[in-house]
This record gives C-alpha cells, sequence and structure tokens, in this order.
C-alpha cells in the first residue's frame, strides 16, 4: 500500500534515528503498520515485537531507563494503547524518555461509532512532558518538514531534564 511506502512515514523515522532513537518496541496492529514497517526497516533501530501491550510498555521503560536514552513505543489504535498508561506514569515519575507512538484513524474517521476507536488526544494526560499529532501523510515538502521536525522535538523533549515520555499520535 502507498502509504506503507510513503516518504513521510519514512522520514518520522529517520528522524527519530537521527536524534539518537536506537531501540524500538512495536506492539503489532493494522492501523500501526506502516510505522512498524519503517522502523524494522531502518537500520539504526533495533525494533523488538512483543504482542502484549503493557508488557511491551515495561519492556521499553526498562530499556530506555538501562541506556538512558528514548526509546521508541508503537501500538495501534484504540483501547490497546491504553494498557501503556501505567509504564507512560512510571517514566514519568522516574524521569525516562520514552517516545510513544500510537496509530489512529483520521480525523474525519473519529467519533463516527467504529469499533475499537476511542479519543486518543491527550490520552496520557498530564504524564506526558509533550503530545502532538501527525499530519496525514502526503507528499507535500511541508508535511514532510513538519513530520520531521515532530520527531526531532518528541526524541528532545523526553531526553530534556526533566526527562520523561512524550506521545505523537499518528493518523492513517
Amino acid at each position: 500500500p502507498a502509504i506503507v511506502t510513503a516518504p513521510v512515514v519514512r522520514a518520522f523515522v529517520e528522524e527519530l534515528a537521527r536524534a539518537g532513537v536506537g531501540e524500538a518496541v512495536v506492539c503489532p496492529g493494522s492501523r500501526s503498520t506502516p510505522l512498524a514497517l519503517a522502523l524494522a526497516a531502518h537500520t539504526g533501530i533495533r525494533t523488538t515485537v512483543l504482542l502484549d501491550e503493557r508488557s511491551a510498555a515495561f519492556f521499553a521503560l526498562g530499556m530506555a531507563r538501562a541506556s538512558g536514552r528514548a526509546v521508541v513505543l508503537l501500538g495501534t489504535s484504540g483501547t490497546a494503547v491504553v494498557n501503556f498508561g501505567p509504564a507512560v506514569v512510571e517514566a514519568s515519575l522516574a524521569r525516562v524518555p520514552l517516545v510513544v507512538l500510537t496509530a489512529d484513524r483520521p480525523l474525519e474517521l473519529r467519533d463516527r461509532g467504529a469499533p475499537q476507536t476511542i479519543d486518543q488526544t491527550g490520552l496520557y494526560g498530564h504524564h506526558v512532558r509533550w503530545a502532538s499529532e501527525l499530519p496525514l501523510p502526503d507528499d507535500a515538502p511541508e508535511t514532510l518538514a513538519h513530520t520531521r521536525s515532530v520527531a526531532g522535538r518528541a526524541v528532545a523533549v523526553a531526553r530534556t531534564a526533566p526527562a520523561g515520555p512524550v506521545h505523537v499520535n499518528a493518523p492513517f
């Protein structure tokens, strides 16, 4: 599919690596597939796939705590990513850099009664240092530049004292 190979998705992952991310923990799901494939394809990011969201979140937290580097945690849309919550709170309180990526439906498909759809905006509340939403993937140079800046800022904020988690929601 076009979105899987979209330059903007690859650029986002490239910028994460450029900013210092070397590890990613992925909980696979259909909505997050473009980011999961881009993370797995990047030679500078080691990707670990775990099926259980809560376990994956604490695994990523442990990796980040041990290394002192920001680790990416990717989940699909809906209630699954709520299971990241306890580790996000722990990362916040322990000042551990974690970049939480959640896939989501595009804005026009939200609040329409679709299964496994929740409002992911502000999902982790004040427990994240920063939250942002990516634009819909397209080939516009402005989208590419903005997406790169979000990735760079996410890692920078996660690592800046007091370190902690950030949340980037990606509509696909």
